[in-house]
């Protein structure tokens, strides 16, 4: 795409990214009716038809592009990047950091125990700058993830272990990672009335600090445990923050969705599942059945 707050010019190149030699010359589709911001003038650049392998940059009216590679493995390192930062992400136990955070999670609020209950919610991921989790997004991850696998069987190498340090373990990357949080979200569903859906609120929102240094009070102390919200359907959080939640049905749904598709991924060697992941046991991989036993009913 190009943009400008005048008219466009007529022609554009692609260009060697090292020599700038032409090697690709088009002519812009404009796109009229668009705008973004100041820019007025917005135009398609289709170069399709370059299928030479290199580096390249696509060059227009004295401006250029960032480099960008043409080749039949042109994404073939995407995966391992974004399993780099899922890692980053990990909470409990986080190997890009190489130590552990958050081993009080948590204490219960909402749902069919007493408020402060202890639960065991330690694992997943933080949600993203701050260090809040929520059964949403993790879900949906846990599942982009598995789905990536099946769809392609080679989305990722096998450069870390379980646990995220730097060996092998027999185990594609993208298996292990989905598996953390396939473990998180067992946790998540302790007993047939309970399904939690999130670690931490607003209370987390107290300046940037590492994992490990917590320092949010959720009334036992700072750095001590985090609140653990029962998905119940009804508004949860603080004061104005509080969710627009009215029911359960996605929440369970997406908990469900990833929970088939690890039954599809490991259905020949569940057992495996159960016995050659560190942080997942025999109780677990029942739990895990029955899970979606339970939620097909």
């Amino acid at each position: 795409m190009a943009f400008g707050d005048g008219p466009l010019p007529e022609h554009f190149a692609v260009v060697d990214a090292a020599s700038g030699k032409e090697v690709f010359r088009g002519v812009p589709k404009p796109l009229p009716g668009e705008h973004w911001g100041r820019f007025q003038n917005h135009a398609e650049l289709d170069f399709t038809a370059l299928r030479s392998p290199g580096r390249f940059r696509v060059a227009m009216g004295g401006f250029s592009s960032h480099p960008f590679v043409i080749a039949a493995d042109a994404f073939a390192t995407l995966p391992d990047a974004c399993l780099e930062f899922m890692r980053q992400q990990r909470c409990g136990n986080n190997p890009w950091l190489g130590t552990n955070c958050h081993q009080l999670d948590g204490r219960t609020a909402y749902g069919p125990v007493p408020a402060g209950t202890p639960i065991d919610a330690r694992g997943g991921w933080h949600d993203a700058g701050d260090l809040l989790k929520y059964l949403l997004t993790s879900g949906n991850a846990t599942a982009q993830m598995l789905l990536a696998w099946q769809l392609t069987n080679s989305a990722s190498g096998d450069r870390v272990d379980a646990l995220g340090n730097p060996r092998t373990n027999g185990i594609p990357d993208i298996l292990d990672e989905a598996r953390w949080g396939l473990d998180w979200m067992l946790k998540l569903h302790p007993a047939p009335d309970q399904l939690y859906h999130q670690v931490a609120d607003d209370r987390d929102h107290i300046g940037f600090r590492l994992p490990q240094n917590e320092t949010a009070d959720y009334g036992w102390g700072k750095g001590g445990p985090r609140v653990v919200y029962a998905a119940d359907g009804q508004a949860q959080g603080l004061s104005q923050f509080k969710s627009a939640s009215t029911g359960l049905a996605n929440l369970a749904g997406r908990h469900a969705a990833a929970l088939a598709l690890a039954w599809q991924v490991w259905q020949n060697d569940f057992h495996d599942y159960s016995t050659n992941e560190p942080t997942m046991d025999g109780t677990a991989s029942a739990l895990l059945l029955w899970s979606l036993c339970n939620y097909a009913r």
